[in-house]
């Protein structure tokens, strides 16, 4: 599998490296070296939360939550390490 990210930002609370792929519907990706990269690397992929899709940019607060906007679906969501990816709110026009 392979992905080409959008935006990348390393996590302020730990090693890992966060980025959003465009790929339909819309991914934030996690990827952690590890202590003896290659053998020790793990990529994990979230898909985005209905209704949401298209991420655009990907920024982590000081807390390790990690947040995009959902550009074609006016949605802001919110990842909480090690907890499922989910809509933080929804903008209504």
């Amino acid at each position: 599998m392979n992905f080409s990210l959008y935006a990348v930002i390393p996590s302020p609370v730990d090693d890992s490296v966060w980025g959003v792929a465009e790929r339909f519907p819309g991914y934030l990706v996690r990827m952690d070296r590890g202590k003896n990269p290659p053998q020790s690397c793990i990529t994990e992929i979230y898909k985005v939360p209905e209704p949401g899709f298209d991420p655009r940019g990907v920024d982590i607060d000081t807390n390790g939550v990690v947040w995009t906007a959902l550009a074609a679906s006016c949605v802001i969501a919110a990842m909480f390490a090690g907890l499922s990816l989910a809509p933080a709110r929804s903008l209504t026009r």
